[in-house]
C-alpha cells in the first residue's frame, strides 16, 4: 500500500510539473492534484499509480518524500525542505549512483546491493551519516536517512533491500533534472494569495 502511495503521489508531482504549476492559480493546482490523486488511487485495474507500479516498480521513500514536499509546496503549505538542501540532497544522490548501479550489477566483486539486506555495519554507517548531516545542518539528508531505515525496519514496501527504500533510477533522473536546471524563483506569498 505505501508503494502505491508514494506513486500516486510522484504521478501527481509529475502532473504538476507538466502543467507548468508556477504559472497556475492556486486553485488550480489544488484542482490539478486532487485529480491526478483520484486517477492514480483508483481500485485495481483503473489506477494509474498500480500500472505504473507494474511497469516501473515501486519508487523509493526518497522520491516519495520529494513528491510530497513539491505537492505541499505548489498547494501553497509551508515548505519543509528549503531548496538549498533539495539540491543538495539530489547532488549527493548523483555521487552515489554512478558507484552503486554498476557494481551492484556486477561490474565488479564488491556488491554494494547486497549490504542492504540486514548488515548491521551498513545501517550503522548510515546512521552515523544522518547524525553527521544533522550537526551539519543538511536535516533533508538526515530526514531521509531517518525515514528510509524506518519504512525498511516496518517493511513499508515490498522489498527486503535498505538500498531500496533509499534509491531508486527515477530517483537519481529527477537529481540530474535538478541539478542541471536552474532553480526557478519559487512564488512570493503575495503573488500566491493574490492569485489564489
Amino acid at each position: 500500500m505505501t508503494g502505491t502511495l508514494v506513486m500516486a503521489a510522484a504521478l501527481a508531482a509529475v502532473v504538476l510539473a507538466l502543467a507548468g504549476w508556477r504559472r497556475r492559480t492556486l486553485l488550480q493546482r489544488r484542482v490539478l492534484t486532487m485529480l491526478a490523486l483520484v486517477v492514480a488511487l483508483l481500485p485495481w485495474p483503473f489506477g494509474a499509480a498500480h500500472w505504473l507500479e507494474g511497469l516501473l516498480s515501486q519508487l523509493s521513500i526518497t522520491s516519495g518524500l520529494l513528491a510530497v514536499i513539491m505537492l505541499m509546496r505548489a498547494n501553497g503549505m509551508p515548505s519543509v525542505m528549503p531548496d538549498d538542501q533539495r539540491r543538495m540532497l539530489c547532488v549527493v544522490v548523483l555521487l552515489v549512483a554512478p558507484w552503486f548501479y554498476p557494481l551492484s550489477l556486477g561490474a565488479a566483486a564488491l556488491d554494494p546491493y547486497a549490504w542492504g539486506f540486514g548488515d548491521f555495519r551498513f545501517s550503522t554507517a548510515l546512521l552515523l551519516l544522518g547524525l553527521a548531516a544533522w550537526v551539519s545542518r543538511a536535516y533533508a539528508l538526515c530526514l531521509i536517512l531517518v525515514l528510509g531505515q524506518v519504512a525498511f525496519h516496518f517493511r513499508l514496501l515490498h522489498s527486503d533491500n535498505l538500498w531500496d527504500y533509499l534509491l531508486d533510477p527515477a530517483l537519481v533522473v529527477y537529481a540530474l533534472v535538478t541539478v542541471v536546471r536552474r532553480p526557478a524563483p519559487a512564488p512570493s506569498a503575495g503573488e500566491t494569495g493574490a492569485r489564489g
